[in-house]
Parts: structure tokens; C-alpha cells; sequence
């Protein structure tokens, strides 16, 4: 081969191309790369979530169950005087009475009121036989107001029928039983007052303190309905 055209394939091999075709060719080349890149992405993601899906769940079984808690309240009542001690101030010759008021508290809104009560007796004393006692006026029954009740008989009036219990061995005359029916909704609180007569007749009374007893009974009628 001649000296010229041995130059001339020399210049055509290591004679710089052209920039248009470098810039094409670099860019040929990155689009490529990118390709592959996307392609080895996309794999990836497309093997992990082949490894997600067929791992077995970590999570252990659960099961719930519900039940059912009731209790029920039961009818209840109390009662109590406002005051341990009622002060009748100075006994005359004649007729008298005592006001004793009590708080009752029950949950249902009719209860039973009975009252027993005994005679006055000087030095508190039911014992002693020197002095005779200030009776009870039995011929007068007990009158009762209660604060949001009612009396259903309609007469307010509890007539002494019987003697009772004794009370602190003091000796005892009961009265009859009346319902109270009350106007607050599924409730008997409130107060109830009780007159108590007495007649005191003797001319002359040996000086001094006389006292006795009253106690109130207070029950829920056996009529009432129990809530269930």
C-alpha cells in the first residue's frame, strides 16, 4: 500500500467526529442506560411485591365475645324524726298536743304510715307507780300532712285501734294504717308531720318533766310492682 493512502485511512480513523453526531450519540447512549435502568427498576418492584404477597402473615388469630351485665335495684325505705327530741314547753290542765315531724325516703312512690305512741310519765319513767301518767287522747286519731302526698283513703286521720308494742318499756297504743301516695315521680321523699293528742285532767299535777314515746312505721305496700 502506497505512503498516501495508508495516511488517508489514518485520517479517516482517528479523525474527530463531528459534534451533531457525538451529541446524538451521547444521547442514544443515555436514553438506553435510562431504559435499562427503568427496566432493572421496575423488576425490582415487580419481585418485591411477588415476595410481599406470598409471605406468610405475622398476625395471630383473634376472637371477641360480649356479654350481658344487669342488676337490679330493690325497693327501699327510710325514715327518721328532724329532730331526737320534740319539747312540749309547759303542760296546762285540758287537752294538748304533740307535733312530731319525720323524713321518709323511699324509692317507689307509695308507702304505709302507722304510729304507735304511749302516755307521758314524770321522770321518763313508765315504772313509776306514785305518779299516774298524762294519757293519750285516744278518742282522737293522729292527724298526718305530708309535704307532696296523699292520703287515699282521703282522710288524713289515723284512728287509734289497738295497743302496740311496748316501746323502751314504755306501754303503747297503735293506730290503724294508712297509704300515702306521693306526686313525685317514682319517689316518696319528703316530710311528713304527725299530731299527737293528749289530755291531761287532773286538778293538780306533781310538778316536774313528763315524757314519753312515739314511733312511726313506715312500709312499701305489698301491691307495689318490683322492677325486673
Amino acid at each position: 500500500m502506497s505512503v498516501s493512502r495508508t495516511a488517508d485511512i489514518e485520517n479517516l480513523i482517528f479523525r474527530p467526529l463531528p459534534p451533531a453526531i457525538v451529541r446524538r450519540t451521547l444521547t442514544v447512549t443515555g436514553d438506553i442506560a435510562r431504559g435499562m435502568k427503568g427496566a432493572f427498576l421496575v423488576g425490582s418492584v415487580i419481585c418485591l411485591a411477588a415476595v410481599t404477597i406470598a409471605a406468610p402473615s405475622t398476625h395471630a388469630q383473634s376472637q371477641v365475645a360480649v356479654t350481658r351485665v344487669i342488676g337490679t335495684v330493690p325497693a327501699s325505705i327510710a325514715v327518721a324524726p328532724v329532730q331526737p327530741v320534740w319539747d312540749l314547753s309547759t303542760i296546762l290542765n285540758g287537752p294538748f298536743s304533740a307535733v312530731v315531724t319525720w323524713r321518709i325516703e323511699a324509692n317507689v312512690s307509695s308507702v304505709q304510715i302507722m304510729l304507735e305512741a304511749s302516755a307521758l310519765y314524770k321522770g321518763d319513767d313508765p315504772s313509776n307507780a306514785d305518779v299516774a301518767p298524762i294519757p293519750l287522747d285516744t278518742n282522737r286519731p293522729v292527724d298526718i300532712s305530708a309535704e307532696h302526698a296523699h292520703d287515699t283513703s282521703g282522710s288524713d286521720r289515723a284512728a287509734w285501734i289497738s295497743a302496740g308494742a311496748p316501746i323502751d318499756s314504755f306501754p303503747t297504743v297503735r293506730t290503724q294504717v294508712l297509704t300515702y301516695e306521693s306526686s313525685q315521680l317514682g319517689l316518696f321523699s319528703q316530710l311528713v308531720t304527725t299530731r299527737i293528742y293528749y289530755n291531761q285532767q287532773e286538778q293538780i299535777k306533781p310538778m316536774g318533766q313528763y315524757s314519753g314515746r312515739v314511733k312511726i312505721t313506715t312500709l312499701i305496700p305489698p301491691t307495689v310492682t318490683q322492677v325486673h
